[in-house]
């Protein structure tokens, strides 16, 4: 099994870099493959969302840390898995991990998009998006 970085063609998938080419030519030509594509985490947007979450605790009194807004916020966007009690039937919600190998850049990006929404309506109310994602863009120097 080998891990290949792949770049979406017109004419399908083929190798990103020199060494997922080199790999690709032990895989036979009119063979079936099963891959699980996933595009890999920008680490800036990480940053980012840290940073947001940094801001938006400076500026509520509702949280007491940022790691409790960050467990608030997964919850409210619904990241997070239900578990059943068996003898109760009681639905308790676990946030789930968007570390980098639980979430690819895609499902991070509509997570950001669930964050960003959660904040300007719920949190502090009024916030206009775009002008929040410039500021935080700013502050991780993504945005000029």
């Amino acid at each position: 099994m080998a891990d290949l970085l792949l770049k979406r063609t017109l004419s399908g998938f083929a190798a990103g870099d020199d060494q997922s080419a080199e790999a690709m030519k032990r895989y036979q030509i009119g063979q079936t493959y099963k891959a699980t594509v996933r595009k890999p985490r920008i680490g800036v947007d990480h940053r980012r969302y840290w940073k947001l979450l940094s801001v938006v605790s400076e500026n509520s009194e509702q949280f007491e840390s940022v790691e409790l807004l960050h467990e608030y916020v997964k919850l409210r966007t619904g990241h997070c898995s239900p578990i059943a009690n068996k003898l109760t039937g009681e639905i308790f919600l676990v946030p789930r991990s968007i570390s980098f190998t639980a979430m690819d850049q895609v499902q991070f990006e509509e997570f950001w998009q669930r964050v960003v929404r959660l904040v300007c309506t719920e949190i502090i109310p009024g916030l206009d998006e775009d002008e929040l994602q410039l500021e935080v863009g700013r502050l991780v120097g993504i945005a000029a």
